[in-house]
């Protein structure tokens, strides 16, 4: 029923709406307006409409929607609107698809819109918060690495390495340089009279029982130079506790 289609939409945090070309008007579910910030007398229409958008992103908007009409593209875009009932910028997705008449041309574009302010949000503190890790990094001189098991057997030790600026900056190398394998990174880096007791450590960290690692030992630089490294690592685990890889 319609109640249900309503509360649906709601419970989903998205709005819908018909666009009819040809008579140049628009219509939109209730939370769509509330998403849009407007009441029953604002202009639906395809200028009511581009003013909803913010001004600096409406020749883009207008481009995109021009090309859509050209190709037939499914409308698939984030862009930012200005609410009119309390000017508040807030970004939406949005999408929908063309439908045709008998002549075949585009009658209709239908669709449904999101509020993703607060994931957009989200997303910016989360870049903001790599951001701040990675100049702590580098002041404090500490690197960061994660190795993610791919198998059933993480002991097998089978994954992939993922390593940070910093990591790469202490040892003078690039990142996709420490992309090997452990063997070949203990003959390129380590001090050989230290080569023993890491791989002794690795070893018994790579047994059941042992959640954590510590050890120290020389490292030799892509220039030659010798420095001392501390490493620590611990087992990550996945939602049911299960051994996910190494940090």
């Amino acid at each position: 029923s319609e109640r249900q289609l309503r509360e649906a939409q709601e419970a989903g945090g998205v709005g819908a709406y018909t666009w009819f070309i040809r008579d140049d008007a628009w219509r939109s579910s209730p939370y769509l307006d509330r998403i849009f910030g407007i009441d029953e007398a604002y202009p639906r229409t395809l200028a009511g409409w581009t003013n909803l958008i913010a001004p600096h992103y409406r020749a883009k908007m207008q481009a995109y929607v021009a090309g859509l009409m050209a190709t037939g593209q499914e409308f698939n875009l984030d862009y930012p609107i200005v609410r009119p009932a309390d000017g508040q910028t807030r970004w939406v997705h949005g999408q929908g698809h063309l439908q045709y008449g008998a002549d075949g041309q585009a009658i209709a574009l239908v669709g449904i819109i999101q509020d993703i302010t607060d994931r957009n949000q989200l997303e910016a503190r989360l870049r903001q918060s790599e951001t701040l890790l990675a100049s702590a990094q580098r002041i404090a001189r500490v690197g960061s690495w994660r190795w993610t098991a791919i198998g059933e057997d993480p002991f097998a030790f089978h994954g992939e390495y993922q390593h940070s600026q910093e990591v790469a900056d202490i040892f003078g190398v690039s990142i996709a340089e420490l992309d090997i394998p452990p063997e070949r990174f203990l003959e390129r880096f380590v001090h050989p009279e230290d080569r023993q007791r890491v791989m002794d450590v690795w070893t018994v960290f790579r047994s059941p029982g042992h959640p954590s690692l510590e050890i120290t030992y020389r490292a030799r630089r892509a220039d030659g130079e010798w420095r001392t490294l501390r490493e620590f690592a611990t087992w990550d685990h996945g939602p049911e506790g299960e051994l996910t890889g190494v940090a």
